[in-house]
């Protein structure tokens, strides 16, 4: 025999004896984990419009001015949210340019410490007001802001390049970008040459920016400042920028400027917020007096966000004869002996606790209360 026959016949002899080959063996592949369910809860509050009565209560309760008292009622609304948003609808150009209401209105700064102070996280200034105190209220109020860091605001930009920095806000590990945009300014410009930025209504960079938007976080909301004053029925064209919002991919739509409620729909999957109406005011009607926010959930799994729940709860605009004891209440707090102090019945005789409980009903589906 061979050295090599001989070597292959022990090779054979040592497999046979060991029961064959070697069979190599695999653990099974385990397929990603995909991540547990995130959820993030957002409030949305609608046009916080300081009338002359409302500041001149605050500075009678501090010197130095004091808004705490008006919104002391729903800040608890606020604490449960992980996001709370407000529509600021007057600038906050401060005493400097001097307080002033309608038809062109100047806040305190105060009003804006205020705010943080009761927990809001992002605030809008994109309205028909934002410039009524010309460059130098829009700058201050900028500047003001910038003061505040823990919140962000949204709708009133220094430059080209502010208006393009789309702003996200995170919590929970969600993502929810901020975009905002109004119909005008009251006929109102900014000085030639300025370099700040009011962000109007433009379908073409709503389309854009949404895109971006979209790239940039888990879900975007864009806020509208549309529609007819004092009507609770969306214009069409309300109805076709929404339908151009909801088909370029936004999430929620958030409505604001008529002063009134008006209804919820979902567009696809875009969540449509009409308008919340008033959130704090002196106006002159009874339907100015309702007002809401909107308690809204989303939800991500395996990187996919969505709306799991909104539920509207609606507020009340309080105060006096004398129009004062400025406050926000819950709808559910509010009582017939409350309504019937209510001041706007100074110019509304309509005004009954069963009234608005009547015009809630009618224009919100009960599919969101």
């Amino acid at each position: 025999m061979t050295r090599k026959f001989i070597s292959l016949l022990i090779v054979m002899l040592l497999l046979s004896a060991c029961g064959g080959p070697a069979v190599e063996t695999f653990l099974p592949v385990q397929p990603p984990t995909e991540p547990p369910p995130k959820t993030l809860s957002f409030l949305a509050a609608g046009d916080n419009l300081i009338h002359r009565p409302i500041y001149i209560e605050a500075k009678e309760k501090n010197e130095d001015y004091d808004f705490t008292h008006t919104y002391a009622l729903i800040k608890k609304y606020v604490d449960e949210a992980d996001i709370a948003f407000i529509n600021q609808e007057t600038p906050l150009g401060g005493e400097v340019l001097g307080l002033s209401a309608y038809p062109q209105f100047n806040s305190p700064k105060q009003l804006g410490r205020d705010l943080a102070k009761i927990g809001f996280d992002v605030v809008n200034h994109a309205n028909n007001h934002i410039i009524d105190k010309g460059e130098i209220g829009m700058k201050n109020t900028i500047d003001f802001w910038k003061t505040q860091p823990q919140v962000t605001m949204i709708g009133a930009y220094e430059s080209a390049e502010d208006a393009k920095r789309i702003r996200v806000v995170t919590r929970n590990d969600i993502r929810l970008a901020f975009l905002t945009y109004t119909y005008g300014t009251n006929g109102l410009s900014l000085p030639k040459g300025s370099h700040f930025v009011v962000p109007y209504i433009d379908t073409e960079l709503i389309k854009r920016q949404i895109e971006e938007a979209k790239g940039i976080s888990d879900a975007v909301i864009v806020v509208m400042h549309w529609g007819n004053e004092n009507q609770t029925t969306p214009s069409q064209e309300q109805k076709s920028l929404a339908k151009l919002i909801a088909d370029s991919g936004a999430d929620l739509i958030l409505g604001m400027h008529p002063h009134v409620i008006q209804p919820i729909e979902y567009i696809g999957d875009t969540l449509v917020v009409y308008s919340l109406g008033n959130f704090i005011s002196n106006q002159a009607s009874s339907d100015n007096m309702l007002g809401g926010m909107v308690r809204i959930v989303f939800e991500k799994i395996n990187y996919n966000t969505k709306i799991k729940s909104a539920k509207f709860i609606p507020v009340v605009t309080h105060f006096n004869r004398m129009y004062r004891d400025n406050t926000v209440y819950p709808l559910d707090m509010y009582t017939e002996e409350l309504a019937s102090q209510n001041g706007v019945l100074n110019r509304d005789s309509r005004f009954t606790l069963s009234y608005i409980q009547n015009l809630l009903k009618r224009v919100i589906p009960p599919e969101f209360l």
